[in-house]
């Protein structure tokens, strides 16, 4: 009798092995399954050789049907006949009166270096460093001093939307140094005076009214290098609309509004300008052109950003803005100087002989007429 109880825990062994589902699989819920002995080897044999092969014969202790079973920590196997049944309990933490310790994970966080040459500072964050999460999107504005101007962010740039702009952003993907470069220009550079004006005459195609007419800039004051401009503009429905704002004429510091419409006299292709909303742009070159009446020989520089087309004519002297050009689909605009108080209208004046040609004639005429007269 020993031997068949032996025989049979073997044969029971066996088929465990055999028939024993990944039980891992089915943790945290509570149900009775029943499954077939010859499927599922692989998984079995894995999960089974973590289990206590400690079997139990029934002697009344459960169902008749059952002859040995297998206990486990809430799990238990009841082996039949011809079937293996699985009995697995939902282990609640909190019945069990333990509790489960969890530990914050800290966010990753980067350095932000930032430092600036002579002739201005970083206005925004500020300058020093400065911790941020992983993946911030920081803004950066760099400010230049009275007669300096911004030229570029130099260090580590790379994640830096445009290095050119004074105002931008610089996304944190690691410890980064960066520093904000300026350049300082002559004030003798300034080619305006207070009382100073001009006013530029607007062609526009493409945008629906009301639409600019013409714009005029008053120089009010100027300090140094600061001069405060006040910038009116017509429109088609007849209204007007003005506001005051100061620009520094060499820096290029200004705002958007009144962005370009004056820089440093004299410049020469080659020279860089800094214009708000664009950042530095390069002089392409010189021409002779005429604004408001008289030939001015005048500086310029294109660029372009999101499909739009944009030329700044300058005038070399002064180093105010004459013309003014904006092309973008489906829309053209063109301001350009038709009045100023800064140089005189060219007046058109014949010389004197011509005058003496056209009183012989006159004269002869008269005379041709009386002597018919007389004749009739």
């Amino acid at each position: 009798m020993g031997q068949k109880k032996i025989f049979a825990s073997a044969i029971l062994l066996v088929a465990l092995m055999v028939a024993f589902p990944a039980v891992g699989l089915l943790a945290g819920e509570s149900s009775t399954d029943t499954m077939d002995l010859s499927t599922r080897e692989s998984s079995i044999l894995e999960a089974y050789g973590k289990l206590p092969l400690l079997f139990i014969e029934n002697r009344g202790q459960v169902d008749e049907a059952v002859r040995y079973y297998v206990k486990a920590s809430g799990q238990t196997v009841y082996f039949t006949e011809e079937n293996i049944v699985f009995d697995l309990t939902r282990y609640d933490l909190a019945e069990a009166g333990d509790t489960a310790d969890f530990e914050e994970i800290p966010s990753v966080q980067y350095d932000l270096s930032i430092n600036s040459t002579g002739g201005g500072s970083v206005t925004t964050p500020g300058e020093g460093t400065f911790n941020y999460t992983a993946g911030t999107v920081v803004d950066l504005e760099a400010t230049p001093d009275a007669g300096y101007r911004f030229v570029e962010w130099t260090g580590d740039v790379g994640t830096i939307a445009d290095v050119n702009a004074a105002a931008t952003t610089i996304t944190m993907n690691g410890d980064y140094s960066i520093t904000a470069n300026f350049v300082g220009v002559e004030a003798g550079d300034v080619g305006i005076k207070a009382g100073d004006w001009i006013k530029l005459k607007y062609t526009i195609t493409g945008l629906p009214q009301p639409y600019p007419e013409w714009l005029k800039l008053e120089f009010l004051s100027v300090e140094g290098t600061i001069a405060t401009v006040r910038a009116t503009v017509r429109m088609s429905d007849g209204t007007e609309q003005s506001d005051t704002a100061p620009v520094d004429v060499v820096s290029g510091s200004e705002a958007h509004g009144l962005a370009g419409i004056v820089i440093s006299a004299n410049l020469t292709t080659g020279d860089s300008v800094y214009i708000t909303g664009y950042g530095n742009v390069t002089i392409e070159g010189e021409a002779t052109k005429t604004y408001a009446g008289a030939n001015r020989t005048v500086v310029y520089a294109g660029f372009s950003q999101d499909e739009v087309q944009v030329t700044y004519y300058w005038d070399k002297l002064t180093g105010v803005m004459v013309e003014v050009s904006s092309t973008s689909p489906g829309i053209t605009a063109t301001a350009k100087a038709t009045e100023t108080n800064m140089w005189e209208a060219i007046t058109v004046r014949m010389p004197w002989w011509p005058w003496i040609i056209v009183g012989v004639v006159a004269v002869g005429l008269v005379i041709f007429f009386v002597r018919r007269r007389r004749a009739a």
